[in-house]
């Protein structure tokens, strides 16, 4: 099954459904369920299971649910939570600002970190996850391919340089996974050599 990134999630009927944000691997790399935003006037975030899913004619994503089906999808929930360096200390009597900048007013904001309703072990991967190989970062993840059984067999890249085209990037050459990167087991250089290149903007990935 193919999950492009932000892409249109159609009812059966052809009716928009939502918009594919995530697609969440479990701690074995295969894929049981993504993110998409309901699209409604309200919009809302659901954990939609792949078992609910396929591909319809012209590579759409079909959901194959109703509307109260969807509606009562669990939702997936993303906030940011602040993280406290080491060493930092808060007045008990804090002044305006002063939690915010614990020692001086040109000190950094506190820092936060992203916290998803996820199950232990399970990363979720969107559009824009980073692309890293040893050497450095080459570019983002544009699309999720999966087998018959789920599990991930490649990924389409999206290069940074404007000069690139896209690329399919085996699963073999994945040596780790994480919430905000996709890490290589290659240079950028020997990239080209262990990734195809996808010259035409409209070719469709095939990877079994």
């Amino acid at each position: 099954m193919r999950f492009d990134l932000d892409t249109e999630v159609r009812y059966p009927d052809g009716r928009r459904a939502g918009f594919l944000r995530r697609v969440i691997l479990d701690a074995n790399g295969e894929v049981e369920k993504v993110v998409m935003a309901t699209a409604r006037i309200i919009s809302r975030d659901v954990f939609v299971p792949v078992s609910d899913l396929s591909e319809a004619p012209g590579n759409v994503l079909q959901i194959n649910l109703n509307d109260d089906q969807v509606n009562e999808l669990p939702a997936y929930v993303e906030e940011m939570e602040p993280a406290v360096p080491d060493g930092w200390t808060f007045d008990p009597e804090p002044i305006p600002g002063a939690d915010v900048f614990p020692a001086t007013l040109y000190q950094p904001i506190l820092p936060v970190v992203e916290d998803q309703n996820l199950e232990g072990g399970a990363i979720g991967l969107s559009q824009g996850t980073r692309v890293d190989c040893l050497d450095g970062t080459w570019g983002v993840v544009d699309e999720v391919l999966t087998g018959d059984d789920g599990q991930v067999t490649a990924f389409v890249g999206k290069p940074d340089n404007p000069a690139e085209h896209d690329r399919l990037i085996p699963i073999e050459l994945v040596s780790q996974y994480a919430a905000d990167a996709v890490t290589l087991n290659c240079t950028i250089e020997d990239l080209a050599t262990y990734a195809e290149e996808l010259t035409n903007e409209a070719e469709e990935p095939e990877f079994n």
